[in-house]
């Protein structure tokens, strides 16, 4: 097991002493590395240093497992991991190689296309874990803003996508890991693709990005709730940009509600008032739109005679024609199939309407159904 009381800095503190020492011919690491500013280091080794520093002991290699348990816990405090080992000719990539590779990651997908995590891993051949995932083979830098299990407040604000840099805990630095690449990347050659993530497991393609301004910084809570400063990066599509369905808008609006649910009053008041110092995101969403019959709308309206079909009472006020308010609603939603008809259309209240559209219980839907039959 890892020693719990491990933290980002004990780790630091292991990576300094491999380049000032070198790593042992047996601890080199045959499937995964942490990236640190361009280096690899063997993840299980940085583990076994780390604690000799924290607890006085170098943490022997057969107390604890390779693989998942490492590189989730490294994940954890901040740290990339990447597919590879730790031989240096696994990641001698020629210059030759570089050039033959340009692009041809990108041109693999186009802008809209969902994929899985498997499927990204291969066209970018990149590591299969975390927000930023630096590719040598591909020269590319994979950046992943994952709305249903990121902490980070990402957003897009007039047609730049606002990205929080690496850092789950205590203050982030610009010159951290995949920060560094990303702050660089308009003179590292590295091309940025953009993928976000609105249902757990599919990766929506963006497209390719470039830094559109200076990195600038903002308050953000981390994992534990406190308030700690991170790197904003301003990021443009190079091509023109992508709307996303109303579907995915509706799945991301949802997640932000759940978040917001669990936390207690106070956490609420603290992340309201960080919000509110902050420009509010704005996205192309596309959404299908039926062509309703306005002749069959009106009907239903008419007829209710300014009464509301579900609670029965007279509409809430009158428009500027001095007409009652009333909204026409399908009692079979023409999204799930139902006809544009005045078998299945009601006149309803707006609150009556937001119900409908919020519980739809079948006693409701039973009681509008008797209303349309009976006339």
């Amino acid at each position: 097991m890892i020693p719990k009381n491990l933290i980002e800095e004990d780790i630091l503190k292991a990576i300094k002493e491999v380049d000032e020492k070198g790593i042992p011919l047996d601890r080199h690491s045959t499937k995964w590395s942490v990236l640190y500013e361009d280096n690899h280091y063997p993840p299980k080794y940085l583990i076994s240093i780390a604690n000799k520093f924290k607890n006085g002991e170098e943490w022997h290699q057969s107390k604890f497992s390779g693989g998942l348990e490492t590189n989730q816990f490294l994940e954890s405090i901040g740290f990339e991991i990447v597919t590879g080992g730790t031989q240096k000719e696994e990641f001698h990539i020629d210059q030759t190689k570089k050039e033959e590779t340009r692009g041809v990651a990108g041109g693999m997908i186009v802008p809209g296309t969902k994929i899985n995590n498997d499927t990204l891993c291969y066209i970018f051949k990149c590591s299969s874990q975390g927000g930023m995932r630096k590719s040598n083979i591909t020269n590319t830098l994979v950046i992943i803003s994952n709305h249903v299990k990121s902490i980070y407040d990402d957003r897009w604000i007039d047609n730049e996508f606002h990205y929080t840099g690496m850092g789950l805990e205590g203050n982030q630095r610009i010159d951290y890991s995949q920060n560094r690449t990303l702050w660089q990347s308009r003179n590292n050659d590295v091309e940025l693709h953009l993928f976000e993530v609105f249902i757990d497991g599919e990766y929506t393609y963006f497209g390719q990005v470039e830094l559109a301004g200076e990195p600038y910084q903002e308050n953000q809570l981390d994992v534990n709730g406190h308030n700690r400063t991170v790197w904003m990066f301003p990021l443009k599509l190079l091509e023109k940009s992508i709307s996303i369905s109303q579907k995915d808008f509706e799945q991301l609006n949802s997640l932000k509600i759940k978040k917001a649910k669990r936390l207690s009053l106070d956490e609420l008041k603290k992340r309201a008032e960080m919000a509110s110092k902050k420009p509010p995101g704005e996205r192309l969403v596309t959404s299908p739109q039926h062509d309703r019959n306005e002749y069959v709308s009106e009907y239903a309206k008419t007829r209710a005679k300014g009464i509301c079909q579900l609670c029965e009472t007279p509409a809430p006020f009158k428009d500027s024609n001095n007409i009652p308010f009333l909204e026409a609603h399908h009692i079979i939603w023409l999204s799930k199939g139902g006809p544009d008809t005045i078998e299945n259309t009601v006149a309803l209240c707006p609150n009556c309407h937001r119900r409908m559209h919020i519980i739809n219980k079948q006693q409701d839907v039973l009681l509008l159904n008797s209303k349309t039959e009976s006339e």
